[in-house]
């Protein structure tokens, strides 16, 4: 019986370290978890507002609208209002002269050290802004063989071209590049000589 009643104590002292242990193991657990659910809180909501203050100062990008009759008038609308503007800018014949053969030379001198496509569209660009229409051309053709995706090289294409009389050459050159590409600068344009042609 004295037998019996020891080993029912020694039963009954493991079964008491037993739950002390797991009553200590469950209070360090819990003082681990506190630190790091009060950090994991504390991270979430500095996180969200900084997310708020980024998100205020980012500009809000819009959806790029459909394109309608309207706005192409008014783009054209807004177009020469700018061109006459840039026309009451420019400077007088001589200076103009010397300035504009100055930023050629430049242009083609950075063309030489790096046949880039951002040097290639901005001699390409350049040739069109003083009115050499062969030159864009011949420039815009290389700059679209640099980087076939960008709208810019074809744009100044069809623009020249229509320059030059050519708007069947334009318009086929922009709906073959808006086939493959979109660009609402080229639709524009496309609608624009459209609209040219049928009057």
């Amino acid at each position: 019986m004295l037998n019996n009643d020891i080993h029912s104590l020694i039963r009954q002292y493991k079964k008491y370290k037993k739950q002390r242990r797991f009553d200590s193991i469950g209070r360090m657990i819990a003082w681990i978890l506190l630190p790091i659910v009060v950090v994991a809180t504390f991270l979430t909501f500095q996180n969200s507002d900084t997310k708020e203050r980024v998100e205020d100062i980012k500009p809000k990008v819009q959806e790029t609208p459909p394109i309608t009759e309207k706005k192409i008038e008014n783009t054209n609308e807004q177009i020469v209002e700018n061109q006459v503007q840039e026309e009451e800018k420019k400077p007088k014949e001589e200076e103009k002269k010397s300035v504009k053969d100055e930023n050629l030379q430049r242009l083609l001198s950075y063309y030489t050290k790096r046949k880039s496509y951002s040097s290639t569209i901005s001699i390409a660009s350049y040739y069109y802004s003083y009115r050499e229409y062969e030159n864009a051309i011949k420039w815009a053709i290389r700059a679209s063989k640099i980087n076939k995706n960008k709208d810019q090289p074809w744009i100044i294409y069809a623009k020249s071209k229509s320059a030059l009389g050519n708007d069947i050459i334009a318009k086929k050159a922009l709906e073959t590049y808006l086939k493959f590409n979109e660009s609402t600068e080229a639709e524009i344009l496309l609608k624009t000589l459209e609209n040219n042609t049928t009057k």
